[in-house]
């Protein structure tokens, strides 16, 4: 659990400081990863997205019975599936807040739903050769401007 805060806290930490778009090269495989996870929340197979896109780490954290509930419940929230999403912006990284070395890589879109706009903090780890879902999470977005 205390890894689970540190996770949480870093991912704030990065969000809360305002950095605009990161400028480091992109992985296109990664960030095929993150947008087949954001465009099959849309879709709403749940179960199949845990078992096909969750690194390990994932589901030893998060049961994917608790996985399939809270997309529901995030579904309802939001209004159904986005209408329109965009890339903000990507970060690869070795370590992460709390200590964790690896191979990170960490993508926010910007999603537009029928009840507002969020943010998709979507945090990746190369595991086997793959690349999987660590961590996600969502938070409100400011209205588009």
């Amino acid at each position: 659990m205390k890894q689970l805060c540190a996770l949480v806290s870093g991912l704030l930490f990065l969000i809360a400081s305002g950095h605009p778009a990161f400028t480091q090269a992109s992985d296109p495989d990664a960030e095929k990863i993150a947008a087949n996870w954001v465009r099959s929340l849309d879709a709403g197979d749940a179960g199949a997205l845990y078992e096909n896109y969750a690194s390990s780490y994932y589901k030893a954290t998060v049961p994917k019975k608790v996985f399939v509930n809270w997309v529901g419940t995030t579904r309802i929230q939001s209004g159904g599936a986005a209408s329109s999403r965009s890339v903000e912006g990507f970060q690869q990284l070795d370590q992460l807040q709390n200590g964790v070395t690896g191979t990170f890589y960490y993508v926010r879109y910007r999603s537009s739903h029928p009840n507002g706009n969020v943010f998709d903090d979507i945090l990746l780890t190369e595991e086997n050769g793959a690349w999987l879902v660590y961590w996600y999470t969502v938070f409100p977005a400011p209205p588009n401007q």
